[in-house]
């Protein structure tokens, strides 16, 4: 999420122009995070499932 208070103490001085692109490029920002962050699960939960049909197809070798 952006801070507010942060982000007004860094760009309070220029022009709202400037203002309006970097809260544009911090909400990309955010949204592709969020979007890796959804990714890295999924690939967690793939491996996960491809462990344990590792584990059935061994415990059916024996």
């Amino acid at each position: 999420m952006i801070d507010w208070a942060e982000f007004s103490s860094v760009f309070g001085a220029v022009g709202p122009t400037v203002v309006a692109l970097a809260v544009v490029i911090l909400n990309r920002r955010d949204r592709l995070a969020d979007k890796v962050q959804a990714l890295a699960d999924k690939v967690q939960e793939i491996s996960e499932r491809v462990a344990r049909i590792e584990g059935i197809l061994v415990n059916q070798d024996t």
